[in-house]
């Protein structure tokens, strides 16, 4: 009987054990469901102290959880496609060598765009969607920085334009690129890179912030008179100051103010403005890609006379313009001695205004090369050392920054 009961006892535990190791082949399909559920406790917690947030797990397998979560969260950044990612990175440079391209290969379509005077539309919407991402209490932070303010707003608007006097004199054909790129000298400083890049670099962002606003909105008033000084030499129309302004009012300033006034109005959209600063930030390179595009299509013709040595000239003149204001600037500012006391602070100061001083802003010069007439030469022709100047100063802005990071990083190593 003993022995009966003793094979009984076995074959109940053999079945037993039979039954649950079917069981054993969904231990991935469990793990990966502990691991969902334990995903939103993981994610807020360092991999090395993983105890604080799974503490009914054992150690080894909360750490397993966890190490598990970050690598998959590792692998799915890692799975972006390449080409998705340069794409995004380079979306304003790659959109306006395309829709220069475009408007001069296919201008039929810029030309109905422009006859319906989405030029105009596309301009206020840039101003109007900056207005709705400004965050006015971030601006009021820089003001304590007063010997800083005034060197960014002397050099954007004062100094920086008169170079425009000596790029008349140089040897590039058609006039007409000299002429843009002594418009492109006369504006106010960059709307957004300039402040992206100066918080790449580690640079004073707050600062950035209020130069970028402060140059848009007084050169409203004093790049009409800057242009007359500059392009009087150039033509013997006078540019009407007057009219200028007032377009300038119109196309710029309103949408800005209303931007802010919406942003203001309620919580829910200033937030909702935050959330979506990317999206709103392609929608803003979008319209702004559309307005070269349509002086583009309007000159096709004439453009695609040019000869290729004038377009390489051009180039080179836009890089030579942009790295000229560049060097003046890391002069001034490190000779001067620009920025706070403390050490760190002053190097971010001085990052901020040597960027923020040597950018210029396209929006606000096709703005103003729609408000000069014909008398100025052709508008598609214009345009083109503008969107080059632009293309040259981003370019090799990036390049300065990613100096930057590199010698600090080495210095920390060492």
């Amino acid at each position: 009987m003993q022995l009966v009961a003793a094979d009984t006892s076995m074959r109940t535990r053999t079945t037993r054990e039979v039954r649950t190791f079917p069981r054993r082949a969904n231990v991935s399909k469990v793990s990966q469901v502990l691991l969902q559920n334990q995903t939103s406790k993981c994610n807020d917690a360092a991999v090395s102290k993983p105890h604080k947030h799974c503490s009914s797990w054992s150690t080894k397998r909360r750490r397993h959880i966890c190490q598990a979560s970050a690598a998959s969260k590792s692998e799915g950044s890692a799975g972006k496609p390449a080409a998705l990612k340069f794409l995004s990175d380079n979306f304003v440079p790659l959109g306006l060598i395309s829709a220069i391209v475009f408007g001069a290969i296919f201008p039929a379509p810029g030309k109905v765009a422009a006859s319906m005077g989405l030029s105009k539309v596309a301009t206020c919407g840039i101003f109007f969607i900056s207005g709705l991402c400004l965050r006015l209490q971030d601006v009021g932070k820089a003001l304590s920085s007063k010997a800083a303010l005034l060197y960014g707003f002397a050099m954007v608007l004062m100094l920086t334009p008169l170079v425009g006097i000596a790029v008349q004199s140089l040897p590039i054909q058609p006039a007409e690129f000299r002429m843009g790129l002594a418009l492109f000298c006369c504006m106010p400083t960059s709307l957004t890179s300039a402040v992206t890049l100066t918080t790449a670099a580690g640079g004073n962002a707050v600062l950035a912030l209020a130069l970028t606003i402060g140059t848009n909105f007084i050169g409203i008033f004093t790049v009409p008179f800057m242009l007359s000084t500059v392009m009087g030499n150039l033509h013997t129309s006078p540019v009407a100051v007057r009219p200028l302004i007032l377009s300038l009012v119109s196309t710029v300033l309103a949408p800005l103010l209303a931007g802010v006034v919406v942003r203001a109005s309620a919580t829910t959209v200033a937030e909702w403005a935050d959330k979506n600063k990317k999206k709103l930030s392609y929608l803003s390179n979008s319209l702004l890609i559309t307005t070269p595009w349509q002086q583009v299509s309007k000159s096709s013709e004439k453009l695609l006379s040019v000869r290729p040595e004038h377009l390489l000239l051009v180039v080179a003149a836009g890089c030579v313009l942009h790295l000229f204001f560049l060097v003046v600037n890391m002069l001034c500012v490190n000779t001067v001695g620009l920025g706070q006391q403390e050490k760190d602070a002053s190097i971010a100061d001085r990052k901020a205004l040597i960027l923020v001083g040597s950018q210029k802003t396209l929006p606000v010069a096709v703005t103003v090369l729609q408000q000069l007439g014909p008398s100025f030469g052709d508008a598609g022709m214009v345009v083109i050392p503008c969107v080059v100047a632009h293309l040259m100063q981003v370019l090799i802005d990036s390049w300065v920054v990613t100096r930057w990071n590199a010698q600090e990083a080495r210095l920390k190593a060492s």
